[in-house]
């Protein structure tokens, strides 16, 4: 009797003792990797602090209209069904499209794109410049989301990693701005304009640059920034 009581009590105690380890080895360690940023994690480049510091006074209020929107956790299910989205688009990735890929770096490349005009790139260039990469920069700053390649290191860039944070997608804010100011100038093209801009964004996610809520965020800041330059404040008006 007194054996099986000691047994008992034995049992017990490494029973407790297992869900102690369990929970400094595993909830402490997921704990960690959900807090980790794109400060803890990568630094900033030059040029980028640069266009951080440039924001506007107008560049400010514009901010305060873009809906506050978290992305998701880096260990929820949500961040590990991207991850996973991630991996299959590389898995499909074709030669043909990393062209792609690298020609859309530079805004010359995503002009390209859109057929733009010289007069119609240097317009959006301009406001590019002045207003519009700053608020981008503004944005990627307060969220301050780690690429996707630090947070499973299975991912492999198929281009040189950008030195900013991940949320939102500046290419796909970019590209949805100009599709959205396009439209307003040419009605008739609002669906090509579109499948451009959505080329373009998912192509970073293709380049294992970008998680899908990054190209989402971005379409809804391109939204709210080119609500505000519509009409007589449309740099191509």
């Amino acid at each position: 009797m007194k054996t099986s009581r000691t047994l008992l009590l034995l049992f017990i105690f490494f029973l407790m003792l297992s869900f102690l380890l369990f929970y400094i080895f595993y909830i402490n360690i997921e704990s960690f990797s959900d807090e980790r940023t794109f400060s803890n994690t990568d630094k900033w480049g030059q040029e980028e602090k640069i266009i951080l510091n440039k924001i506007t006074s107008l560049g400010k209020q514009l901010v305060t209209y873009i809906p506050n929107t978290p992305f998701p956790r880096n260990l929820s299910t949500e961040a590990k069904i991207e991850v996973d989205n991630i991996k299959k688009k590389q898995f499909r990735l074709t030669e043909d499209r990393q062209q792609d890929i690298e020609n859309e770096i530079t805004l010359r490349g995503m002009f390209q794109k859109f057929d733009l005009t010289p007069q119609e790139s240097n317009q959006i260039t301009h406001i590019f410049h002045t207003e519009i990469d700053p608020i981008i920069m503004f944005l990627k700053n307060k969220y301050n989301r780690l690429r996707p390649y630090k947070l499973d290191e299975t991912i492999v860039p198929s281009i040189d990693p950008p030195e900013h944070p991940s949320y939102p997608s500046g290419h796909a804010t970019q590209v949805y701005f100009i599709a959205n100011i396009l439209s307003e100038k040419y009605p008739s093209k609002h669906a090509q304009y579109m499948h451009i801009a959505n080329t373009i964004a998912v192509n970073r996610e293709y380049a294992g640059v970008h998680y899908e809520s990054d190209t989402k965020f971005g379409k809804v800041v391109a939204g709210s920034l080119s609500r505000y330059f519509s009409r007589d404040k449309n740099p191509l008006a």
